[in-house]
């Protein structure tokens, strides 16, 4: 499953390896790519959760089942708190739900490293 290529496999397997890694996670709704971080790790589940930039949380991602780019902190544009702001195109992304249907939630997440830090 993790072959050479596939980014979302290869951050699976990294487990618990993954938390802290930027990445861009497509959302199928708008077809567009929303950036993030992986935060947090469940071993039980062997899935992760992305925080995205707009602070929204999506837990339980099977990350070898999702179009997943590593995001190269170097070639990154700033981060100016656009919320909702896709990786590609201007503005919000005019949804109020969570970009992965029941796997994710919106809220802080609290623990993990997960929607934490944040006024």
């Amino acid at each position: 499953m993790a072959r050479k290529g596939h980014t979302g496999a290869l951050l699976a397997l990294r487990r618990g390896g993954a938390v802290g890694q930027r990445v861009r996670v497509l959302w199928h709704v708008d077809d567009r790519f929303y950036r993030g971080m992986v935060c947090r790790f469940d071993s039980e589940g062997f899935t992760h959760s992305v925080e995205y930039d707009d602070g929204e949380l999506a837990g339980g991602l099977r990350l070898w089942n999702e179009s997943v780019q590593i995001v190269d902190p170097d070639m990154e544009p700033c981060r100016r708190g656009g919320a909702g702001s896709p990786v590609y195109g201007g503005g919000g992304s005019g949804h109020g739900s969570d970009r992965h249907g029941g796997g994710g939630h919106k809220g802080p997440g609290g623990k993990d490293g997960c929607g934490g830090g944040r006024a």
